[in-house]
């Protein structure tokens, strides 16, 4: 049996890698909570390389939440390796070894654009905790035919996902899973009293337990509640009924990839989703025609949309309007209001869709991706400035969330806010 080799492991990492250089490994999915900075980015690339060079021609894959986060781990192959290196493509991410063995990484933003690869060294699913199960569901085909090892391994975020639950079925025998709880080992060497102390002061309550303490929490985000309970909205069908909706726009910069997203939601009289859409690979016409498009079978029910006015997206609403004005949509620029993005406007989209979350004020269509973007929002706080911001946790993006809580305060502060509809009933609701 061929060994890891390499510096010497901590016990709780040698515990993975034991497991997934075992010649008895194929067909084994190890799934492994780990707090943060106890090593598991360590571990990750260590069997990358394993496998790379000790299984000739066979190809092995990493996927991450973000697009960055692949590219770290590239880079840090590539310096840790360079004399067994081939060739290497720093635009597609992928390494070949000497040997004939390749390595790829991939990210979760890449969506569909994951179909079609095949991996018969090792299959890795980093930040698992932070990747949709809809990913999932794209990266298992591509280990379908050799039956390869897969860890999936992850900071612990919420009691739901396949993380948690490849967590959970490793825990009974028989499953094909092993679970690997490094909490359950002495990793204390690995963070001082006095940086868990700062960590205390610096990190909300529910970071603190799920990053530091690596345990999962109890409810469904790190900010938002309720999430997946209001996951229940009904999608427009076609059927126009609506007295009145509510809209929120965040633009990206459309070059794909990892690029931010541009995202349309759409909110009725009764706090209730209907519409939503984004996307990332479109220039700035085409993203223009594309939202134009989107609001066509509602331009008569209009009645307010938040558009993000920060960097390019000035330009973007004059646009907009310019061309909505030119084919006689002059309705447009009527219900369309510049919304800026700060520190302290952004709290306040927060704090008002905690609310409408916590009190069950509106419900939120079952999209993957928006409940994913939405469960890994997080505050931080800043102890100099003594001020909390927010933005997607692990470096993924939150377009989706400011999309939908710019659409929210339209609807909170321009509908709710005059007791005229709350969740499909007259309301005399006072502010």
């Amino acid at each position: 049996m061929k060994t890891f080799v390499g510096p010497k492991l901590k016990p709780w990492q040698k515990a993975v890698t034991d497991i997934l250089c075992a010649d008895d490994s194929k067909g084994l999915t190890v799934c492994v909570k780990a707090p943060r900075q106890r090593g598991k980015s360590y571990v990750s690339m260590g069997l990358l390389l394993w496998f790379g060079l000790n299984r000739k021609n066979s190809t092995s894959a990493m996927v991450s939440p973000t697009l960055g986060q692949a590219r770290k781990v590239f880079k840090d192959i590539v310096k840790a390796a360079s004399k067994a290196i081939k060739r290497k493509n720093e635009t597609l991410l992928e390494i070949e070894f000497i040997n004939g063995s390749t390595v790829f990484f991939k990210s979760a933003e890449q969506r569909d654009n994951l179909r079609g690869y095949t991996v018969d060294g090792i299959l890795i699913i980093d930040e698992a905790s932070f990747i949709p199960d809809t990913i999932l569901e794209l990266v298992l085909p591509w280990k379908q035919v050799s039956n390869c090892p897969m860890l999936v391994v992850s900071t612990p975020r919420t009691r739901d996902g396949f993380f948690y639950h490849y967590f959970q079925d490793g825990l009974l025998p028989n499953t094909g899973i092993k679970t690997i709880d490094w909490n359950d080992f002495d990793t204390s060497e690995m963070i001082s009293p006095e940086l868990m102390a700062q960590y205390r002061k610096i990190l909300t309550r529910n970071q603190f337990k799920s990053e530091i303490e690596g345990e999962f929490l109890d409810g469904d985000g790190l900010v938002f509640t309720n999430i997946r309970l209001s996951a229940i909205a009904v999608p427009y069908n076609g059927q126009n009924n609506y007295k009145g909706l509510y809209g929120g726009v965040d633009f990206g910069a459309g070059g794909g990839g990892d690029s931010d997203w541009t995202c349309l939601t759409l909110f009725d009289e009764t706090g209730q989703m209907v519409y939503l859409d984004y996307f990332n690979d479109l220039g700035t016409f085409q993203t223009v025609e594309r939202l134009l498009r989107d609001l066509e079978p509602f331009k008569h029910n209009l009645k307010y949309i938040n558009m993000e006015n920060n960097s390019i997206g000035n330009p973007l609403i004059d646009l907009i309007l310019k061309t909505a004005n030119e084919r006689g949509d002059y309705k447009l620029a009527s219900v369309v209001h510049r919304w800026t993005t700060s520190n302290t406007s952004k709290n306040k989209l927060v704090n008002q869709l905690q609310v409408g979350l916590e009190q069950g004020q509106t419900k939120i269509l079952n999209d993957s991706m928006l409940i994913n973007q939405l469960s890994s929002f997080e505050a931080t706080y800043n102890v100099k400035t003594q001020t909390v911001s927010y933005e997607g946790a692990c470096g993924t993006h939150d377009d989706l969330c400011m999309a939908t809580m710019m659409a929210w305060d339209a609807y909170y502060n321009h509908c709710l806010s005059t007791g005229v509809y709350s969740l499909g009933k007259s309301t005399q609701i006072k502010h």
